[in-house]
């Protein structure tokens, strides 16, 4: 038998151990409660409370193109340098000029790349469940400028993902099942001690 106390009056109730986990009505007030489900043995491995999912960390795909990038300019750079130390010196007029071209499209494509992924930074920074869309949608936009515009105003514009403090910090009591602090030492509907 199992032995337990109304929440609304205190009266002292009894049910049979497979009774555990259902509802039951107190003769005395009518409430309806749960009925905590009997001790564990010694030999039953004690269940862990289930976990509430932890946020979820973002992949930053971004940083991954722009280091691709940058690394082949990167190895561009190299072959023209070397190309040039062993060419004569009327080519090497040539390889400076072209090089030097070289250089000023590389820094143009790196603040094009900045300046296409500001929607994307700032889908990610307000948490928007869509951010990989709009931060594709804002690189795009290097091909049709539109695209860009349209992402800058879904990354503004968009409703942010809550993270719900709330269930983080429940947890359910392993006698009764009910939802009680993460912090809590006794539950209150069952009286367990957890």
């Amino acid at each position: 038998m199992i032995r337990f106390r109304c929440g609304g009056c205190g009266a002292t109730m009894e049910s049979p151990q497979s009774m555990g986990g259902e509802v039951e009505t107190c003769p005395e007030c009518g409430s309806e409660l749960r009925v905590p489900k009997p001790a564990r043995t010694a030999t039953a491995a004690p269940e862990s409370p289930a976990e509430p999912p932890a946020p979820r960390l973002q992949h930053r795909k971004s940083h991954a193109r722009l280091i691709m990038l940058l690394v082949g300019i990167g190895v561009l750079l190299a072959a023209g340098w070397i190309t040039w130390r062993c060419l004569n010196a009327d080519a090497q007029i040539i390889i400076q000029e072209v090089s030097g071209w070289v250089f000023f499209l590389f820094c143009v494509l790196a603040i094009l790349y900045l300046f296409f992924s500001i929607p994307g930074w700032i889908a990610r920074s307000r948490r928007l469940p869509n951010a990989d869309g709009i931060e594709t949608m804002g690189l795009l936009g290097m091909l049709f400028l539109p695209l860009w515009l349209v992402a800058l105003i879904l990354a503004l514009a968009g409703t942010p993902r809550p993270y719900d403090f709330a269930i983080a910090a429940r947890r359910p009591c392993p006698e009764c099942g009910e939802s009680i602090a993460r912090t809590a030492r006794k539950c209150r509907f069952c009286g367990a001690a957890v």
